[in-house]
């Protein structure tokens, strides 16, 4: 059960980082897009 728990551990923490950086990613495209929209 440990090793079971310690081989998953890092892969959701893989994919929880991912998702955190597409997130962040996807913000910064709709504010650059809401800059241009805005200021051009």
């Amino acid at each position: 059960m440990l090793c079971h728990t310690r081989n998953t551990a890092p892969r959701s923490v893989y994919v929880s980082l991912s998702i955190h950086f597409f997130l962040f990613y996807s913000w910064t495209l709709v504010f650059h897009f809401i800059f241009v929209f805005f200021f051009f």
